[in-house]
């Protein structure tokens, strides 16, 4: 009889691709994951895992994940989960009008919630909703932004405590002092840790009042704390003074040129994460945002609209890909004060 030894393929992809997974989460395109994930055949413990975990969370009729909500306050759950519904719906069905059914709920929400309350009398509707919304979880002991949203949702950023500390910030153009809130004991880091899984959140955001970083997720004598987040942060305080009701996309991008302006180990690093997470949409901010310094960089560099080439923004040496993100601030900040102008 013969014996037959099976050898196992070499090129089976027993690696998930972690960064095309995160980038089309922040831009809101779960089902492509889905889709790729079915078609894997995975071996490593570590994948299998995330595989069952994102499916659990996203493929069904319902997110099954179990504990989703196991380290949160009961007090805020029940206004956590008409959030994390709204999220899952959004990033499912994105052809549907999400918002609008997602106020309803929760100006139903808060007026039963007054109702409870013999000390409250509000009655809540769309004008008063982001009064309601801030006062009702401050009142339970929490921190929490505006009532708004971070691209595409409105989102839920929530925590427990935060230490200011001061800060002086060297930009292009202008050297800012600004407070830094460091932010701990979160219960919710919105809807770009849901739909990551928490593996990946927001760093933190700037405010016309001050900065706020999220403290576990920075080493501050890093470049990714003192450039990607400090610098990138303290335009958006700069520009809320000079340029104030400047669009989201808008102020991401000058946040953005400002990383490539003054990133040298992190350089190279940022360039791949805009071209991993680049999308011509401009309701989702940071995804336009990078979109926007590939299609503006690559017309100066290459001479073509929009060059996915990796390798070949390597071959650039840094000092150029500064200079050109200088030359793309300075033209941009010419043509606000213009338009602001008039």
């Amino acid at each position: 009889m013969f014996t037959f030894t099976i050898y196992a393929q070499k090129t089976v992809k027993d690696t998930l691709d972690y960064e095309y997974i995160f980038g089309m989460a922040i831009k809101g395109e779960i089902t492509p994951i889905l889709n790729s994930l079915d078609t894997l055949q995975i071996y490593k413990t570590k994948d299998l895992n995330f595989k069952d975990k994102f499916e659990a969370r996203f493929k069904y009729n319902e997110d099954l994940t179990t504990n989703y909500f196991a380290i949160t306050d009961t007090l805020l759950n029940p206004l956590h989960r008409i959030f994390q519904k709204y999220w899952r719906q959004g990033l499912l069905h994105p052809e549907q009008d999400n918002d609008s059914l997602f106020k309803v709920k929760l100006i139903n929400f808060f007026n039963k919630a007054a109702q409870n309350d013999a000390n409250n009398a509000t009655i809540v509707n769309h004008d008063n909703l982001d009064e309601v919304y801030k006062r009702y979880i401050e009142s339970k002991g929490y921190y929490c932004t505006d009532f708004g949203k971070a691209g595409k949702f409105y989102d839920f950023l929530v925590w427990r405590t935060m230490e200011p500390k001061k800060f002086k910030i060297e930009l292009v153009d202008h050297t800012e002092e600004v407070t830094v809130y460091f932010m701990k004991d979160f219960i919710s880091l919105g809807w770009m840790e849901y739909s990551r899984l928490g593996e990946r959140y927001p760093g933190g955001w700037a405010t016309n009042k001050a900065l706020y970083c999220v403290s576990k997720g920075y080493n501050q004598s890093s470049e990714k704390f003192k450039i990607v987040y400090l610098k990138h942060e303290g335009q958006h305080f700069y520009d809320y003074k000079r340029f104030p009701g400047l669009e989201s996309r808008d102020l991401e991008y000058r946040g953005k040129l400002i990383e490539m302006i003054f990133c040298n180990k992190e350089l190279y690093n940022r360039v791949a994460y805009y071209l991993k997470n680049a999308k011509n949409d401009p309701r989702n901010a940071h995804p336009h945002a990078n979109y926007r310094i590939v299609t503006n960089m690559s017309q100066l560099l290459f001479g073509s609209n929009y060059e996915t080439d990796f390798n070949r923004w390597k071959k650039i040496p840094k000092s150029r890909l500064q200079e050109v993100a200088k030359i793309l601030y300075v033209e941009n900040t010419k043509s606000l004060f213009t338009d602001y102008a008039n």
